[in-house]
């Protein structure tokens, strides 16, 4: 019978600083290759790749079909990122699956495929309430 465990609320934060302390890339992967099982990385990087075709519009359905996932786990990754304030849609946005499409005059939100209304000065996501590139008022900005 496997036993459920519990966070470790005071070990959870002292990972998450020492996460946060890690200076380059190459040093952080040799850290989670040391700290992770295969499993484990190959879990993150699933995780984070359909985190990525989410941001860039693809369908859940498509994605169930390309990484041979569930659904589940799809919709669970597309409640981060409608989370207001979601950290991972403002990293999602620094990286090549970024929030904000340039597309001729104005930017299309990828959440929401809808355009700005850049002709009358306002700017973001039409939807912006629920829209993870509207950050309390203002649209996301590019490299946060």
């Amino acid at each position: 019978m496997r036993t459920k465990h519990t966070v470790n609320e005071p070990v959870f934060k002292r990972v998450a600083s020492i996460l946060a302390s890690i200076d380059s890339p190459k040093k952080m992967r040799t850290f989670l290759e040391e700290l992770l099982t295969p499993a484990e990385v190959r879990d993150i990087t699933l995780r984070w790749q359909l985190l990525e075709r989410l941001a860039e519009g693809v369908t859940q359905r498509k994605i169930a079909e390309e990484l041979r996932i569930s659904l589940c786990k799809i919709t669970r990754g597309s409640k981060i990122l409608k989370q207001q304030g979601a950290v991972t849609a403002r990293l999602l946005g620094t990286g090549k699956s970024a929030v904000w499409r340039t597309r001729g005059e104005g930017s299309s939100c990828v959440f929401h495929r809808k355009k700005r209304q850049n002709d009358r000065g306002s700017s973001g996501c039409v939807a912006r309430a629920s829209c993870p590139c509207f950050m309390g008022g203002t649209p996301m900005p590019r490299g946060v």
